[in-house]
């Protein structure tokens, strides 16, 4: 079950969908939460992806220094996703529930109401 949980990162949201929907996957609670927690986790990427663009879209109306905090900031944000999902990689290959913050409290909440 650990590999299944790492897969729910490393090819989202392919095996999210899958491991929630295919048994014995979806039967284990420690499965669940992390496929619940790598789909929320997805999803609040694309969301801030989206307000960032948004934002560096108006910085890079200002020459050079609009371009060069526009691209520092997406390089902090796609270094900081890939170290965040690299950690829970890491952390469901060695059987822990490690929860972020408030998307882990979504996914223990979500991987418990179901049977």
């Amino acid at each position: 079950y650990n590999v299944a949980a790492l897969l729910c990162y490393l090819l989202w949201p392919v095996a999210c969908v899958f491991f929630l929907l295919v048994g014995p996957y979806n039967q284990n609670r420690f499965v669940r939460f992390h496929a619940f927690q790598a789909a929320f986790l997805g999803l609040a990427g694309f969301v801030l992806a989206m307000a960032l663009l948004i934002v560096t879209s108006i910085l890079s109306l200002v020459p050079l220094i609009g371009w060069v905090v526009s691209s520092l900031a997406w390089m902090a944000y796609g270094g900081g996703l890939l170290v965040l999902a690299v950690l829970l990689m890491y952390k469901a290959y060695n059987g822990e529930e490690y929860g972020v913050s408030v998307i882990g409290d979504l996914a223990i909440r979500q991987a418990g109401n179901q049977s």
